[in-house]
């Protein structure tokens, strides 16, 4: 477990990062959006796919703070990004099927919720402290 003093760096770390993840997610769906014919729910996928891969360089080497990649982390990391891609999907479907008007609304609730959602998934199981061994 993670000392007290440490939440606080770890935080702004995560959420430094977690914001240009984000902002790399709302800038390729978005534009995906407005510059192709591509369904709304396949663009937040493909927008997804390219944050993932900030989202896992930056978290692993800023905030966690890992030496070398562990394929532990990366298994880990990969079924918590498919729970979010999951996610981003079904909730940018239900709107473009459901307020078709708004699909951009949707991606931006999606950079919200996945975000809060994977910090602590990350903090408690991806990246977690192996024990020592005594």
């Amino acid at each position: 477990m993670r000392k007290p003093s440490s939440w606080a760096g770890l935080l702004a770390r995560f959420a430094t990062v977690g914001a240009l993840a984000t902002v790399t997610y709302l800038i390729v769906a978005n534009m995906l959006l407005k510059f192709s014919s591509i369904q709304p729910e396949w663009a937040s996928v493909i927008a997804y796919l390219v944050g993932m891969v900030v989202s896992y360089l930056g978290q692993s080497k800023v905030t966690f703070e890992t030496k070398a990649a562990r394929s532990r982390q990366m298994i880990k990391f990969a079924i918590l990004s498919l729970m979010g891609l999951a996610m981003s999907y079904l909730v940018v479907r239900y709107f473009s099927g459901a307020y078709p008007e708004y699909s951009s609304v949707a991606t931006v609730l999606v950079a919200i919720a996945v975000p809060f959602l994977s910090f602590f998934v990350m903090t408690f199981w991806v990246f977690i402290e192996p024990r020592e061994k005594s």
